[in-house]
C-alpha cells in the first residue's frame, strides 16, 4: 500500500457489543475477517519487549531473558527465510512489526538490519508511551515505514511531568506524522472518563489527530479488569475479562501473529515459550493459503473451547446475568466445521477488496459473483459450514457487566 490513508473499515473492528446473530457475525465479522486485518510480525520466534510502559497488560508473561536468548533469538536470517517472510507479507493488505526496535538495534544488530531492508514494506504498530519516546528517532531516520499504522498512549502517561509529557508527545507526533503518516491514536483511560471530555493532557492530541483526519480509539485500562463501555467516543470492546482481573477472552477477528515464521492468535500465544504455532510458513515448497486458512479456522475454534474450559473454572456463577461472550464461544465450538477439501469461499466470509482475495485469484482460484471458486474439483465445498446439530442448552455465567 501506498503511503497515505487507510480505508477507515480497516482501522475499526466489528462492534460484537451490537451483534443480534451469532451465526452472522461468525461468518461476516470473525471467521476470516482477520486476514483482512493486520499482520503483526516480530522477527523473534517468541514475542518480547523491553519498553517497560507501565500500562504492559501482558508485563507478567515475559519468557526469562536467558531462556529467550538461547531460544527464540534467530543466530541469522538465512535468504531463503527471509523469501518466505516476505511472500508470506505480499497475502495482507497491512504488515505491522509490533517489535522493538530501539531494543534491537543495541541488542541484536542483525535482526535490525531485516527492518533497514524491509520496513518499506512495513508499518509500525510497536509503539506505546515509553516506547513512542524510545523509538521515534528511528522511525523519523532509520526507517522507511509505509505509515505509522497504529500508537498508543495512556492518560497517566501524558499526564506525568504535570501534563508537560503530553506537550513533548504531541511535538513528536507532529515531525513523525510528516514523514510517516499516522493512521490511528489510540488512548488507554485509566483514570477518571466523563462523558464527552477528555482530560487536558489526552485532549490536546485527540483535537490535533481529529484535525489531521486521523482515526481516534480508545481502550479502557486492562490491567485494572473494569471492562468499562464508553458510549461517546469509538472504543476497543471485542474482549472480556475474568473476575479474577487476569485472563482476557477476546473475539478473533482483528489481528494474526506472525513470530518468524509461526503464526499465532494471541498476543499471549505469540509470547508463552509452549505454545504450538497453528502454521509455519516455512512449511512446503512455498505459503500454502488453503492450508493457513483451514489451520487459522481450527485454531480459533480450539482458542474458543479452551476459553470456555477457563471460564466454567475461574469465573463466579451468578444467576439471571446473561454472558454474551460465553454464548458466543459455545456456539461457535459447537457448531462451525472446517473444511479442508474446500473449493468455495463466499465474497461475505472474505471481501474482494482484500489483498488476501486478490492472491488466491493467483494461486488458482476464479473470482465470481459469488465468491472465489477453485475450478476443476467438482461441486463447491466452502470452507465452513455449520452443523445441524440443535445448539445444546447454555449456562449463563457472568463475567462482566454488559
Amino acid at each position: 500500500m501506498s503511503k497515505g490513508k487507510m480505508k477507515a473499515s480497516w482501522l475499526s473492528t466489528p462492534k460484537f457489543d451490537e451483534s443480534t446473530n451469532f451465526k452472522e457475525f461468525f461468518l461476516k465479522d470473525d471467521a476470516l475477517c482477520n486476514v483482512e486485518s493486520e499482520l503483526a510480525f516480530s522477527i523473534f520466534q517468541r514475542y518480547t519487549c523491553k519498553a517497560d510502559c507501565k500500562m504492559c497488560y501482558v508485563q507478567d508473561e515475559w519468557v526469562d531473558d536467558e531462556v529467550f536468548a538461547n531460544k527464540f533469538v534467530p543466530a541469522t536470517i538465512p535468504p531463503e527465510v527471509e523469501f518466505r517472510i516476505l511472500e508470506t507479507f505480499s497475502y495482507f493488505d497491512v504488515v505491522v512489526t509490533v517489535d522493538d526496535l530501539f531494543y534491537i538495534k543495541n541488542t541484536y544488530p542483525h535482526l535490525y538490519d531485516f527492518y533497514v531492508r524491509n520496513s518499506h514494506l512495513m508499518s509500525s504498530s510497536s509503539m506505546t508511551d515509553m516506547a513512542f519516546i524510545q523509538q521515534w528517532g528511528l522511525v523519523l531516520n532509520e526507517m522507511n515505514f509505509q505509515m505509522i499504522y497504529e500508537i498508543s498512549f495512556s492518560d497517566r502517561f501524558l499526564n506525568l511531568k504535570d501534563g508537560k509529557m503530553s506537550d513533548k508527545v504531541l511535538e513528536l507526533l507532529k515531525i513523525v506524522h510528516a514523514k510517516s503518516p499516522i493512521q490511528k491514536l489510540k488512548f488507554i483511560l485509566c483514570d477518571a472518563y466523563e462523558y464527552g471530555v477528555f482530560d487536558q493532557a489526552v485532549g490536546q492530541i485527540v483535537q490535533w489527530g481529529n484535525e489531521q483526519g486521523i482515526y481516534i480509539d480508545t481502550h479502557d485500562d486492562i490491567m485494572q479488569g473494569q471492562n468499562k463501555r464508553y458510549d461517546d467516543v469509538h472504543q476497543e470492546t471485542n474482549h472480556l475479562q475474568a473476575a479474577d482481573n487476569s485472563a482476557i477472552y477476546q473475539i478473533l477477528c482483528e489481528v494474526t501473529y506472525m513470530q518468524y515464521t509461526s503464526m499465532f492468535l494471541t498476543i499471549s500465544q505469540s509470547i508463552n515459550a509452549n505454545s504450538i504455532p497453528f502454521f509455519d510458513t516455512m512449511s512446503g515448497d512455498k505459503f500454502n493459503a488453503d492450508t493457513f486458512l483451514v489451520k487459522m479456522v481450527r485454531a480459533k475454534l480450539d482458542t474458543y473451547v479452551y476459553y470456555l474450559k477457563k471460564i466454567k473454572t475461574s469465573c463466579e456463577r451468578i444467576t439471571g446475568n446473561r454472558n454474551k461472550y460465553f454464548d458466543y464461544f459455545t456456539y461457535v465450538s459447537e457448531n462451525v466445521i472446517v473444511n479442508s477439501d474446500f473449493s468455495f469461499i463466499p465474497r461475505f466470509m472474505l471481501k474482494p477488496f482484500a489483498r488476501f482475495y486478490e492472491r488466491l485469484t493467483e494461486d488458482g482460484f476464479v473470482d465470481t459473483p459469488y465468491g472465489l471458486i477453485r475450478e476443476g474439483v467438482g461441486a463447491p465445498v466452502p470452507i465452513i459450514t455449520l452443523s445441524g446439530k440443535p445448539q445444546l442448552k447454555i449456562e449463563h455465567i457472568p463475567i462482566i457487566n454488559i
